[in-house]
């Protein structure tokens, strides 16, 4: 598969920022803008969308910082894929990065969002994105067009 090399056919990638957020139902999320995105040069689209299913992923210990990509097939269907949590006071100190989950095959990315888990343990798919962490936990979101080359460094 290629993605975004000096090649112009065969690229992946989301055309535009779908606004991803925290959905209105408990452990969903939510496409606030339309979207094109390419799957190996082929152009699809994506609606606004409410309470998007988020794939179970295995619990977050408590304590600890992780990536999860959400990313799209050519039919819509979407998949969140968790990355390795760090230690939070590691990542703080620069003793750690967060590295990007692996993009499924034949997928797009779409976004990312990432939770600073705090004094409890979180199960993305199960605990509700923002209702259910503690004081200390935090949760970002961002649009993507393609997985960063980079790690995240906080």
């Amino acid at each position: 598969m290629h993605n975004l090399d000096e090649s112009m056919r065969g690229g992946t990638c989301c055309l535009g920022a779908a606004g991803m957020a925290e959905g209105t139902n408990d452990a969903t999320i939510q496409f606030a803008t339309e979207f094109a995105f390419c799957i190996d040069g082929l152009t699809y689209w994506q609606a606004v969308e409410d309470n998007v299913v988020v794939t179970v992923c295995t619990e977050q210990a408590l304590g600890t910082t992780c990536l999860y990509l959400v990313s799209t097939i050519a039919d819509g269907t979407i998949t969140t894929t968790k990355g390795a949590e760090i230690l939070t006071a590691d990542l703080a100190a620069g003793n750690h990065v967060l590295q990007w989950p692996v993009l499924p095959a034949l997928s797009c990315p779409i976004g990312k969002f990432k939770i600073q888990s705090g004094d409890t343990a979180f199960h993305v798919g199960v605990d509700d994105l923002t209702g259910d962490l503690d004081a200390a936990g935090l949760v970002y979101w961002a649009d993507l067009m393609a997985v960063p080359a980079e790690p995240e460094t906080t």
